[in-house]
């Protein structure tokens, strides 16, 4: 990996659905540290995600170790959360010697929240993950890969958000969020081989910053209606070339950063308490996004929704939709028109159900996630084509008692491209059993 860039981005903080996600995780337990690990043995009919005759299965093993720690002071929460995953592959110890059949990813949140008065608040959170995995990889957003990625892929997400009030109806919201990746995969240094067979690190390796301003005005008691105004800017950080867009004999390279591109988005939204247990934020609006190192510019719909309802102590549904602009791996180099493939258009639907099942089986809780997401690609012979992935799981946890559960449960993805070789389907089921304090 890239040290050097790495240090760029840890230090920096920023924003994102990860820290919602975290703050919620923790406030699970009361306790001020909780660890636990989980052993499962699975099944996995494509663990390499190849196209339709080239598939891999294996049986395996997986342990996950976890610690959670929160202090909350009267006006001040910190949270912190380590999770280290590592999975044995059987089919892959039965290759060359040489071959790892051990996959390792670790999961870093922190969250710190702080409360200056009544209408005045704070948050920081950061989410540092090494996997490969996508789920992992694009926990913040639309799947940029749709695929398992080898190696020690790197992605982090932070951000600061603060909350204002001007006066008891009238408030504001400030944020700025960054995002990092940076994968295994390098190029080899030689331009045009690069061009011809580009690697992950050359596609992908970027640093993404977003700011955002909001003015809220709560026009109800349970209504809140805002304006808003984002700045996003995707900068690619490989030296690599990733397409040639000359006719031969004469070559014409793209470079990563040939990809680079701000944007400027533009919306309105509401978000509604329906009741205690019920509620819904809906953002839309336009994105103009310009690619300056390509003379050419764009504009598109911005979309951003979901849904929230309690309907139990212990079970909740939640709904989401968007539409916004995606990075990508396809690069598809038109040398008639001399233009590449510079990110997607991706349409995202999702839903997760939580359900504690407290007359019938009150040790039993289940737990189905769904995802659905459709991306057009942008420029290049790939302009107008698409990516149709979809992604579910359902799983079973059985407490037994305070410290033991056992758990089964079942994942499906699959990938329909317009792309030739990127279909694949992939089943996955497992059984465990987990140990918690």
């Amino acid at each position: 990996m890239h040290m050097k860039k790495i240090f760029v981005s840890v230090g920096v903080v920023a924003l994102g659905a990860t820290a919602a996600q975290f703050a919620s995780a923790a406030d699970d337990n009361s306790k001020v540290w909780s660890v636990s690990v989980s052993l499962r043995g699975f099944y996995d009919d494509n663990f390499v995600t190849s196209s339709s005759g080239a598939e891999q299965d294996s049986f395996g093993v997986s342990v996950s170790p976890s610690l959670v720690l929160k202090i909350p002071l009267d006006q001040t929460t910190w949270s912190f959360r380590y999770t280290y995953g590592a999975t044995w592959y059987e089919e892959r110890s039965n290759l060359d010697s040489s071959n790892n059949a051990w996959d390792q990813s670790h999961e870093l949140e922190g969250l710190f929240s702080h409360n200056f008065s009544e209408r005045n608040s704070i948050q920081i959170s950061d989410s540092f993950v090494v996997a490969q995995e996508p789920a992992l990889l694009d926990s913040t957003g639309a799947v940029t890969v749709p695929f398992r990625t080898e190696g020690n892929n790197l992605r982090n997400h932070a951000q600061i958000t603060f909350n204002g009030g001007l006066t008891k109806t009238l408030s504001y919201v400030l944020g700025y969020q960054n995002t990092y990746y940076d994968y295994e995969n390098n190029g080899t240094g030689n331009d045009l081989a690069d061009s011809t067979t580009p690697s992950l690190s050359g596609l992908l390796d970027r640093v993404e910053q977003e700011a955002l301003a909001n003015l809220r005005w709560r026009s109800a008691p349970k209504t809140v209606l805002l304006l808003g105004y984002n700045y996003r800017q995707v900068d690619y950080t490989s030296d690599e070339a990733v397409a040639n867009v000359g006719l031969f004999p004469i070559n014409s390279f793209v470079y990563a950063d040939d990809r680079n591109n701000r944007s400027h988005i533009i919306y309105g939204g509401v978000d509604q308490n329906f009741n205690r247990q019920m509620s819904a934020q809906v953002r839309a609006g336009a994105q103009y996004v310009d690619y300056y190192n390509q003379n050419n510019s764009d504009t598109t719909p911005w979309v951003n929704a979901n849904f929230l309802y309690q309907f139990r102590k212990e079970s909740t549904l939640q709904l989401g939709a968007s539409y916004m602009l995606s990075q990508t791996d396809i690069i598809s180099p038109d040398p008639t028109s001399g233009s590449v493939t510079v990110d997607s258009r991706a349409f995202v639907l999702y839903g997760t159900l939580r359900h504690r099942f407290m007359r019938s089986l009150p040790n039993l809780t289940g737990n189905l996630h769904v995802q659905w997401q459709n991306s057009e690609f942008n420029g290049g012979t790939a302009d107008g084509k698409s990516d149709s992935y979809f992604d579910a799981g359902v799983n079973l946890t059985y407490r037994i008692n305070n410290h033991f559960s056992t758990e089964a449960g079942y994942n499906f993805s699959t990938l329909s491209s317009d792309v030739s070789g990127r279909d694949y389907d992939r089943n996955r089921v497992y059984i465990g059993v987990i140990a918690s304090y």
